[in-house]
């Protein structure tokens, strides 16, 4: 039986930065924020990975972040800040472990990088399902902090490479997701391309750096009117909540746990001790959850504020992954409300209309 190991998975904007970040107040939790995710989909290769190819699978770039980043956006999971030349610097890229989830861990990412990568090319050739658990202990025997945690936002884990993973999933009303998400430019920006999709010229104008702001085929995306990016981002939301769930069927019961955003932010002292005691995190008083809790800030709802047409639409669109969640009841196949299996039939992707 391979090791344990802790994962905190989601969807995107669903609250899963804010509760890692509260879990980072826990002396012992080393908290590897968008780990997984910043080195994209070499995280789940499920052949044999040698010392080097592992080296090489740590080192990686992510360069739609990159094209972000150079463009001003901002990440609450990216403390790496772009001086002025590498925003405009052509072909510019950085492991993107550096960009984000390192500085978390430590004053020093470089240095902290260079032994991650030493470490790995000395590796014995061995599926990752071998090489994360030992990965992550490795880490957290450096930072001091013995219980890893890798927390991605977006479903980055299978359970072919974490066979014997512990679970926790965050998720969030569907409306306020996708909301949060449309006024986010990350999301925005996934959002618009999937839209209206590069073209190899304006993918090699983008990764030059050579077009005016005005034309920037990057920017010029992010400026689509909302009503435009609300079916693809419910498309997001709900896709990766299948995918989450298609893997979480197969988790041990005793390995999952589930919790609401709205619940953590009404409480979120007592689901704090909840989601320590189900990663087993040793009992260190009171204090690190007074600290932790002081955190979270008010968050105000935001479909209340939309149109009537918007709320309906929103609220319709998102009714299959208020399903999954269980924040709905999945309607009878033998009866009422047909209108509403309609809708869920259409959010699975086989017909979702345009709002406007």
């Amino acid at each position: 039986m391979s090791e344990v190991t802790n994962i905190i998975t989601g969807t995107g904007r669903c609250g899963s930065t804010i509760l890692s970040r509260m879990l980072m107040h826990h002396p012992d939790a080393c908290v590897l924020r968008e780990f997984l995710a910043f080195i994209d989909f070499r995280s789940v290769y499920k052949g044999e990975v040698s010392g080097a190819g592992l080296a090489t699978i740590l080192s990686g770039d992510l360069h739609p972040l990159i094209l972000f980043l150079q463009r001003g956006g901002t990440l609450q999971e990216v403390l790496y800040k772009l001086s002025d030349q590498e925003k405009q610097q052509a072909y510019w890229s950085k492991p993107a472990l550096l960009l984000g989830a390192l500085p978390y861990l430590t004053d020093e990412p470089e240095k902290l990088y260079e032994e991650i990568i030493d470490w790995a090319k000395q590796q014995p050739t061995a599926p990752l399902r071998v090489h994360y658990p030992k990965l992550f202990k490795m880490i957290a025997e450096k930072t001091g902090r013995p219980i890893p945690i890798e927390a991605s936002a977006a479903g980055n884990f299978d359970l072919e490479v974490f066979p014997n993973a512990r679970v926790l999933q965050i998720h969030r009303s569907g409306p306020e997701t996708v909301l949060s998400m449309c006024s986010h430019p990350w999301f925005r920006m996934l959002a618009s391309i999937l839209v209206d999709p590069l073209s190899e010229e304006e993918f090699k104008v983008a990764v030059e750096c050579s077009a005016p702001e005005e034309s920037d085929p990057i920017l010029t995306r992010l400026n689509k009117e909302d009503h435009e990016l609300y079916p693809v981002l419910v498309r997001i939301w709900i896709s990766i909540l299948a995918q989450n769930y298609r893997t979480l069927q197969y988790v041990a019961p005793q390995n999952y746990m589930e919790v609401a955003f709205e619940e953590v932010a009404a409480d979120p002292k007592s689901h704090l001790e909840k989601i320590a005691d189900f990663f087993e995190l040793p009992d260190r008083g009171s204090e690190w959850l007074d600290e932790a809790s002081r955190l979270l800030k008010p968050v105000k709802a935001r479909l209340p504020e939309m149109d009537n047409k918007t709320q309906r639409y929103l609220q319709e669109m998102c009714f299959a992954g208020e399903v999954l969640t269980s924040r709905l009841p999945k309607p009878s196949k033998y009866g009422k409300p047909v209108g509403l299996e309609l809708q869920m039939f259409k959010a699975h992707g086989r017909e979702i209309l345009p709002l406007a």
